[in-house]
């Protein structure tokens, strides 16, 4: 992959749009590279976050309850796209659901420590990250507590977050 489709990847990601393209090319030749083989976990619900995981090639699968048979994958994520951005700012904070490549996978990682180093360096990715967290699933829960409360399982809460979240990120894009 030449830099430009590097580049490209990276402008996808609204954490990182208003970076130009000699600071992104920076950026993702700083980040480290790593590589998962289909069915490695990148990591699993509960586990202590701090890096945020942008794909480069590859799918990666979010699930809930994995390996078990309430099992739900809730979505693929492909080049461009990214997990973990939840981990960045909150320091004690424990992953939500596991993450496992569903192919052979790149990833460029970015730390809590690499991303207050890049605030450093460019602070309007604050203000950038503000508006992600804004729709991110995290804050659905408030938002659909008495659809989640009504739901039986934890599948059927997962399921009414994920939809109401959804629906709340098309709106948002609409908008």
């Amino acid at each position: 992959m030449t830099e430009s489709q590097n580049t490209l990847l990276f402008l996808k990601i609204p954490l990182f749009k208003d970076l130009s393209f000699v600071e992104l090319r920076d950026l993702f030749n700083e980040l480290p590279l790593e590589s998962h083989e289909a069915g490695a976990y990148l990591f699993r619900e509960g586990d202590p976050g701090d890096s945020l995981y942008v794909v480069k090639s590859g799918n990666l699968e979010i699930v809930l309850a994995p390996d078990t048979a309430d099992e739900m994958r809730l979505r693929f994520c492909g080049p461009g796209e990214y997990v973990g951005e939840m981990s960045l700012i909150l320091k004690r904070g424990k992953r939500t659901a596991a993450v496992r490549a569903a192919e052979l996978t790149q990833t460029w990682v970015m730390t809590r420590d690499k991303f207050n180093e890049c605030i450093q360096r460019w602070p309007h990715l604050a203000y950038a990250m503000v508006g992600i967290i804004a729709f991110s699933p995290m804050c659905c829960p408030i938002r659909t507590h008495s659809v989640s409360a009504r739901a039986s399982s934890r599948r059927d809460r997962w399921a009414a977050i994920s939809t109401t979240c959804l629906n709340s990120r098309i709106i948002a894009s609409a908008c």
